[in-house]
């Protein structure tokens, strides 16, 4: 299935590669996956309805920030989620796609005799498996396009940085940022890093004592939110635009543009 059935009102987009910058809500509900789909029928998509629920909002309470500062509420990325499972079934669904279901009718004859034909229940659960695989990497992914988003929205990028050093100090997060070596801590890539959680057992922890006695440690600064501080006599101060300005500035600018001209 190649033809896209829901056209865009801009068809040009089609003819480049889009990006989350500019096209957020495309990107992160897959757009043309979902725009090659059809619409199943309703009791067709209820059927998995507990099971989108059930994995968008996990992935929500994870990232529950994250969601929060793009403006996502819990019910907003369920949706994202049925607009993937329509997607789903038109590309994996076996009803949908005889080839398909004839594979796995094999499969099902290979595992239990050749006399024997999957139930409805044994297709159920096979989509069931397929799609729990599908909707977790596409709500992750749009999880990781709101992070990327909310540099934006917050003006400033989080920082994440690896270090290792000596256990007997514990400076916080943002003076080992500022001053490692004042604390006798280096910095260390995060190649690095994940080879010392692997040799130390250390998965999901943010410090630990490696094989030679030192602390290694994760710094997470998140970015901060703008404010008019941060945009005074800036180019993105507001109050430089030309309709926010009040009327003896904006004089004053004209004259200043003659004088130049």
């Amino acid at each position: 299935m190649t033809k896209l059935i829901r056209q865009l009102n801009n068809p040009e987009l089609d003819e480049i590669k889009l990006n989350s910058s500019d096209h957020f809500e495309l990107i992160y509900m897959r757009h043309r996956y979902f725009r090659k789909s059809t619409n199943p029928e309703p009791k067709r998509l209820a059927k998995f309805e507990k099971m989108i629920c059930n994995i968008s909002d996990k992935i929500y309470l994870r990232n529950i920030e994250v969601f929060k500062t793009v403006g996502f509420e819990m019910e907003d990325l369920r949706n994202v989620g049925r607009v993937n499972t329509v997607s789903f079934i038109s590309m994996d669904g076996l009803y949908e796609n005889p080839d398909k279901m004839e594979k796995f009718r094999k499969q099902h004859k290979k595992k239990y005799s050749e006399n024997s034909e999957p139930k409805e229940k044994d297709v159920f659960l096979k989509e069931c498996y397929n799609l729990s695989r599908f909707l977790n990497q596409r709500l992750q992914e749009v999880a990781k396009f709101c992070k990327n988003k909310n540099t934006n929205i917050r003006g400033t990028k989080s920082i994440k940085k690896f270090y290792v050093g000596d256990p007997r100090r514990n400076p916080t997060d943002r003076e080992l940022y500022s001053y490692p070596e004042v604390y006798g801590y280096k910095k260390i890539t995060e190649s690095n890093f994940k080879k010392l959680v692997k040799e130390n057992n250390a998965k999901g922890k943010l410090s630990f004592l490696n094989k030679q006695n030192q602390i290694v440690r994760v710094v997470y600064i998140k970015g901060s939110f703008l404010t008019k501080k941060d945009i005074e006599e800036t180019d993105v101060d507001p109050r430089k635009c030309l309709y926010n300005a009040n009327p003896e500035d904006i004089l004053i600018g004209i004259e200043d543009y003659n004088k130049k001209a």
